[in-house]
């Protein structure tokens, strides 16, 4: 059964054009009516668990959203990223190339994960950059990134 449809209301991003989502039903945080983020296709948003992208967050390419993973607050996945179980990616961070962020995760404040980087268990990344590589377990990860570029 799907969770979700994709709407007119329209966002075209370079060569991508995304669609906001509705919710169809009624999980988790989420009520049936609710509206959402911006993918691209049904493959970018799993009907399956409560996974969901809220506000202006969005979901291109080959990225998917899966398991009870949120997307919110202007943030972006794209290129072959998965976020998946109970990671959360939010306040304007990008999650692409081929990144896996997984597990209790959390990427926030312009953060940016990319290359082949796995961020997974508790960490907690905050204004930084993380190109490969794994993140694991209860680490943070702050930095100051000066970036104004997204």
């Amino acid at each position: 059964m799907k969770k979700y449809e994709m709407t007119s209301d329209k966002l075209i991003l370079g060569d991508h054009t995304l669609s906001r989502v509705r919710a169809l039903l009624t999980f988790g945080k989420v009520t049936e009516g609710d509206v959402g983020g911006y993918i691209e296709s049904e493959n970018n948003l799993s009907h399956h668990g409560l996974c969901w992208i809220l506000d202006d967050a969005k979901v291109y390419g080959n990225a998917i959203v899966q398991g009870n993973a949120e997307v919110y607050d202007d943030a972006e996945v794209y290129d072959d990223a998965i976020v998946q179980d109970n990671a959360s990616i939010c306040r304007k961070a990008r999650i692409y190339d081929a990144a896996i962020v997984q597990g209790e995760a959390f990427i926030g404040d312009r953060s940016r994960i990319f290359g082949y980087a796995v961020i997974e268990g508790n960490a907690s990344i905050h204004d930084a950059n993380v190109s490969g590589g794994v993140v694991s377990g209860d680490t943070t990860i702050s930095g100051y990134n000066q970036r104004d570029d997204f």
